[in-house]
């Protein structure tokens, strides 16, 4: 009979033991605001979980134009940072408003104590590139600036943002770079992340640029585009 117990215990205690991965919790809701401030002619939409902050910011003299300006304050991972996008880009959906330019900034702003994925992504698919050459830092071709802009368009650098804007009938792509900035990998922040990949201490990558990108509907006639 204890021997019997015994057994049963060992059953019981090992199915109702957790899984090792067990299933992410998901978090509450994010929604967006929108405030009006008439000194600046502006409506800001704005979402917020804990310490991380995105604000979208339209002028309303502008309005028609459709050009939006990106603002964050966030030390989270970007995948995190995902369903403030979401948040603030639903809000402007919902508002039928004109939307035809997203003026991101910089993408690793000095001394921000932030995530560093997307200079971490730029300065990998620059390493694997032709449009770049790592021995010199430069555009394969001497554009720096379009070198940028086709290699974060090609390798992936904003995926999270292309997709929130996919799954609602939107193409999003980087229109413009402007103010590339390149460090010799070594002193790059997350070098110990990329030296696994094949780069060179002594390769020269971007890490930073002032970044927009053009948004257009996916259905919208090629004429229009």
């Amino acid at each position: 009979m204890r021997l019997v117990s015994l057994l049963a215990f060992a059953i019981v205690t090992q199915t109702t033991q957790p899984s090792a991965e067990p299933p992410a919790a998901s978090g509450p809701a994010v929604s967006a605001t929108i405030e009006l401030d008439s000194k600046a002619g502006q409506r800001i939409y704005r979402a917020q979980t804990g310490d991380c902050e995105v604000r979208w910011i339209i002028q309303l003299a502008q309005a028609e134009d459709g050009a939006i300006r990106h603002y964050a304050k966030c030390k989270l991972p970007v995948a995190q940072q995902a369903p403030l996008y979401e948040a603030v880009l639903d809000r402007v959906l919902k508002d039928r408003l004109a939307l035809r330019t997203l003026s991101w900034g910089r993408i690793d702003p000095d001394g921000a104590k932030q995530d560093h994925t997307l200079a971490r992504r730029l300065s990998l698919a620059a390493k694997k590139s032709k449009e770049w050459n790592s021995k010199s830092g430069k555009g394969a071709k001497g554009n720096d600036n379009k070198a940028v802009k086709d290699i974060a368009n090609q390798g992936q650098v904003f995926v999270e943002l292309e997709r929130i804007f996919d799954q609602r009938g939107f193409k999003l792509e980087v229109r413009t770079t402007e103010k590339v900035l390149v460090l010799p990998a070594k002193k790059l922040a997350y070098f110990a992340e990329l030296e696994p990949e094949g780069v060179l201490a002594t390769d020269r990558l971007p890490f930073d640029a002032q970044v927009s990108f053009g948004v257009k509907a996916k259905d919208q006639p090629e004429e229009l585009r």
